[in-house]
């Protein structure tokens, strides 16, 4: 469901959030919900998702060809993403909905990263201050090498988020 806020909200159904078991994630989605407009992530109507023995709520996706779900794991809270591509797999995103709302929210406010014009040397200092926050924000999300902040921090040092 899209709200009338300033910022563009879905939040998600309670039926489907009742099987998250973590009081304070199920919570977040429900109330306050995650951001609508930005390139990082697609929310959608939720629903059940097993995967590698784990169980899932997927909350949207990552809007590429490859279909990677952003999920919360039941047991635990964690925002996790999936991938139904090639290489189907389970990685840490955030720790909790709130730090993925957190996270996607500095991401977004600092966009664009560089210009056409930033040399190399730049975007990689632009990635490295980046990460420094978004670790401040949640100190989970260098738990996995490769993983997917590391992942979209080397794309923002290679210019993949630079502007005009």
């Amino acid at each position: 469901m899209i709200t009338g806020e300033l910022e563009p909200r879905f939040r998600y159904e309670e039926s489907i959030l009742t099987l998250i078991r973590k009081s304070d994630a199920r919570d977040y989605l429900l109330r306050r919900g995650l951001p609508v407009d930005n390139p990082l992530f697609f929310p959608m109507t939720a629903y059940s998702h097993t995967e590698e023995g784990r169980e899932f709520i997927v909350i949207g996706n990552d809007g590429t060809d490859d279909v990677g779900l952003y999920c919360v794991d039941i047991d635990t809270g964690e925002v996790a993403i999936t991938s139904l591509g090639v290489e189907v797999g389970i990685g840490h995103v955030n720790a909790s909905p709130y730090a993925f709302d957190r996270c996607i929210s500095e991401f977004i406010r600092g966009c664009p990263y560089g210009s056409h014009g930033s040399e190399r040397e730049e975007l990689e200092l632009i990635s490295a201050d980046l990460g420094r926050v978004l670790s401040g924000i949640d100190g989970s999300i260098f738990d996995e090498d490769p993983g997917f902040w590391y992942t979209l921090l080397n794309d923002v040092a290679i210019g993949d988020y630079v502007g005009p």
